[in-house]
């Protein structure tokens, strides 16, 4: 198939994934994070309507001034936006409101993948490596889930992909165009993390190079390297409302702010220990990224950093002689320097590795360079190549499938590398994701009356049920201050700060549990017991 073909074949495939996503939007439950992500967004909104248009737009009731809140300094790129489609399609329910956000949500996921075909079309010059990268991302199963309701991690690892992808294009052509588009690019991304910084300092870096060792005229270079610092700032500012008053001071507090990640002080479990999220292990990152990232894609990962470090250090680091050389150290680059950066200033990390999701981009580029560098190598071996290519279709189907049997708890995804009884060594469901399954078995169990339930794990279950129906939603009672409450819902999330929660609570039974792949994420308790302080139906 030639690049064209493919080209209209990969614009076909991110039509029908928009379709998808609308089929699949609504089997997804309510994340921890997003009532606080859209309040950022509410604040947002009445702080720019107030400062530019005061008097003209009603605004969100309730809602604390921008200079009091305590997450003023989170970037709002796309939850302004989201906020503002709410009002102008005059959503009022919060089911409504959070079927929308879930679904731009995945809009901008794909964006991303899109992206990340035309890194890995761009960096081996084929049309098939983007694909392959393209593929890579969209068969990673955390990844896929927390495309519909991860507003932070994964709208920041979109737009850090569209950003490489912009930079790749003007290394390649450094034109006055180029470096506009790209001065946006780089803007989009800081404001939904101040991180975005570090592309910044990448294309600084990077232009500099070319114009020192002669192939980028320098007249020409200073004046792509001007308009696009100058964009940038321009453009940082005006998409976020927090350092309109003080540039310079509000983005040097948002900075320190996000390096540390030091607003959680919670714990993490680890290996079956639980630790300190400001007390991690040096390996704590690179292990997450090694047990929930498929083995297929960190073996061409292995091969991809030893063949570019290999050839990097062959060729003496000539990195101006080649396009492909100045990307692939870039890729590198933007790999592990974060990385390294969040080991070495001790960084605060949660739930996992998502704070670090935006360097899976480079991740995947160099995973397909791997790729493509085998599918080279076996050049004088054509049945050696189709059996290469047969390991990565069997490899994607085998993952695929998983995805549809754990179907919509793709978040809980692990891979081979960790063995059985994943929930005592390793947090599962964090998002609390499965909590709607729960409810919704809870209100098909009691078809009628109040249903009196509590969390025995950490888990919002206030916050999911704004996600159901309002009758469904009226008939859930959360207030239970008795000792027994009718019933119990446990994710196993912070069992060791809770208790034991891996033993049946005395005087309940269990009559339901959520199952993916062979492991119990989700169980539900009945009291069965006859106490005087004890909610009745």
């Amino acid at each position: 198939m030639n690049a064209p073909s493919l080209d209209r074949l990969v614009w076909a495939l991110v039509a029908a994934l928009a379709l998808l996503g609308l089929l699949l939007v609504t089997d997804y439950g309510l994340s921890w994070d997003e009532p606080q992500q859209r309040l950022i967004g509410q604040v947002a909104f009445n702080h720019v309507s107030q400062t530019l248009f005061p008097g003209w737009i009603a605004p969100f009731p309730d809602v604390q001034p921008l200079h009091h809140f305590r997450d003023r300094d989170y970037g709002v790129v796309f939850e302004l936006p989201a906020v503002v489609l709410e009002r102008l399609l005059r959503l009022t329910d919060t089911r409504e409101i959070y079927f929308m956000r879930h679904y731009l949500t995945f809009l901008v996921f794909l964006a991303g993948v899109v992206a990340i075909y035309r890194l890995g079309r761009m960096h081996c010059n084929s049309a098939m490596a983007g694909f392959l990268a393209a593929s890579m991302l969209l068969l990673s199963p955390r990844f896929f889930a927390e495309a519909f309701y991860n507003s932070k991690d994964i709208v920041f690892m979109a737009l850090f992909a569209i950003a490489m992808a912009t930079l790749f294009r003007l290394l390649r052509e450094p034109t006055v165009r180029n470096a506009v588009i790209h001065a946006l690019a780089t803007a989009l991304a800081v404001d939904v993390r101040i991180m975005g910084l570090l592309l910044a300092a990448t294309t600084l870096v990077a232009i500099s190079l070319l114009i020192i060792r002669g192939f980028l005229a320098w007249p020409q270079g200073l004046k792509i390297t001007a308009l696009y610092v100058l964009s940038s700032c321009l453009l940082i500012i005006l998409m976020f409302p927090f350092l309109w008053a003080d540039p310079w001071g509000n983005l040097l507090i948002a900075f320190a702010n996000m390096s540390q990640f030091g607003r959680w002080g919670g714990d993490v479990l680890y290996f079956g220990q639980l630790i300190s999220g400001e007390n991690l292990p040096w390996h704590y990152a690179p292990v997450w990224i090694s047990i929930t990232t498929p083995p297929i894609i960190l073996a061409l990962l292995v091969v991809g950093v030893f063949a570019t470090v290999t050839r990097l250090l062959r060729n003496k680091l000539r990195l101006w002689e080649n396009p492909f050389e100045l990307e692939a150290l870039i890729a590198l680059g933007l790999l592990t320097a974060p990385i390294a950066a969040v080991i070495a200033l001790e960084s605060v990390l949660y739930n996992g590795w998502r704070q670090l999701y935006f360097v899976y981009p480079a991740l995947l580029l160099l995973a397909t360079r791997g790729a493509y560098d085998i599918y080279q190598w076996l050049s004088r071996h054509p049945a050696l190549r189709y059996g290469f290519a047969a390991v990565l279709i069997s490899a994607a189907i085998v993952t695929g499938q998983w995805m549809v049997r754990a179907h919509p708890m793709q978040n809980v995804y692990f891979n081979s590398l960790v063995g059985d009884q994943h929930k005592t060594q390793f947090e599962l469901d964090y998002w609390g994701l499965a909590n709607r399954e729960a409810l919704e078995f809870l209100l098909d169990y009691q078809p009628s009356g109040p249903i009196p339930v509590r969390a025995k794990s950490f888990t919002p279950l206030e916050f999911t049920a704004l996600i159901l129906r309002p009758p469904e939603r009226d008939r859930l009672d959360f207030d239970v201050d008795h000792d027994h409450p009718r019933y119990l819902i446990n994710n196993y999330y912070g069992w060791q700060r809770h208790g034991n929660l891996l033993e049946l609570p005395d005087g309940y039974l269990r009559i339901h549990d959520i199952v993916v792949t062979g492991e119990i994420i989700l169980s539900i308790y009945e009291w069965q017991g006859n106490d005087d302080n004890t909610d009745t139906q």
